[in-house]
């Protein structure tokens, strides 16, 4: 069972509501924790989509940049490394 705030989500047979020391518990099936997508399936395939939208949205968001022709080759490369590559 993964914690976050009050919600928690159900990778055991623990019922649908759980109550700790007076505090109630949402269930979620599927949340992000750390950058990573965590789901009741453990299927990978909804986290390698999510983290290609994320990068396609990144990638067109600074288009305008990596195409000019004003910044120098070096620029855009360390642009494309810090905001692109780590998402």
């Amino acid at each position: 069972m993964f914690l976050i705030s009050n919600k928690y989500s159900l990778l055991s047979r623990l019922g649908p509501h759980v109550t700790v020391d007076n505090h109630n518990f949402e269930v979620v099936y599927h949340f992000v924790s750390l950058g990573t997508s965590i789901n009741t399936k453990n299927s990978i395939s909804l986290e390698i989509q999510r983290r290609i939208t994320l990068a396609n949205r990144c990638y067109f968001e600074l288009s305008r940049q990596l195409n000019s022709k004003v910044l120098f080759r070096l620029t855009k490369n360390k642009l494309y490394k810090s905001l692109i590559i780590p998402v």
